[in-house]
């Protein structure tokens, strides 16, 4: 059974550093596919429109569809993650990189701290009615 990552797990640099290296191995696949099938089209005159040629430039692009697929998902995976980081610290950067919630508050605290929040929130809402 194969086990999955758990990419939460991962610091910022390690996943791009992942990025790179899973970016950089692509290229190299897609290279060697390219490579092999001009290959088979300039040096062994196979005529990609016909029956035959079709059979063999589809046989070498199965061969390298199947590894570079898998590097599109772990490509994709990773963007998810660093997208849902960057969103992560983009809103962080509207409450100043503090967390929402402080931990320091009692319970008691933290409800007398929102019902002055609805009050003042009421007290605006009437003195927008009473200027109408």
């Amino acid at each position: 059974m194969e086990e999955e990552v758990v990419l939460a797990n991962y610091t910022d640099e390690e996943l791009l550093d992942a990025k790179q290296k899973l970016e950089i191995e692509y290229g190299k696949y897609v290279d060697e596919w390219a490579r092999e099938v001009a290959y088979l089209i300039n040096e062994k005159n196979v005529d990609p429109y016909s029956y035959w040629g079709e059979k063999k430039v589809k046989k070498v692009t199965k061969k390298y569809t199947n590894i570079t697929s898998d590097i599109q998902l772990a490509l994709e995976k990773l963007a998810v993650e660093l997208q849902k980081r960057d969103n992560y610290n983009f809103e962080q950067s509207f409450i100043g990189g503090k967390s929402y919630f402080d931990e320091t508050l009692t319970e008691k605290e933290f409800f007398e701290k929102e019902q002055l929040k609805t009050l003042k929130y009421r007290k605006l809402i009437g003195q927008e009615e009473d200027d109408e």
